[in-house]
């Protein structure tokens, strides 16, 4: 038997780290920043309920983040 993620125990809507990164990249290219920004990795924080992606400059500095909430 599979050991169920976090995001698939809570039930959340986003529960790969795929779906993830296709959101956060689907965003980028809305507001034209997908040629400059990487994502880092992914991950949820069960604390507050939310995917964190760290966004990284093409010079690998992390610059921020994305941060999906769960509603």
């Amino acid at each position: 038997m599979a050991v169920k993620t976090v995001a698939e125990t809570r039930r959340y809507l986003v529960t790969t780290v795929a779906q993830v990164r296709e959101i956060v990249t689907s965003w980028l290219r809305e507001v034209e920043l997908q040629n400059v920004i990487d994502l880092g990795l992914p991950e949820v924080d069960d604390r507050y309920h939310v995917w964190r992606v760290p966004l990284v400059a093409n010079t690998k500095e992390r610059i921020g983040e994305a941060v999906l909430v769960h509603d």
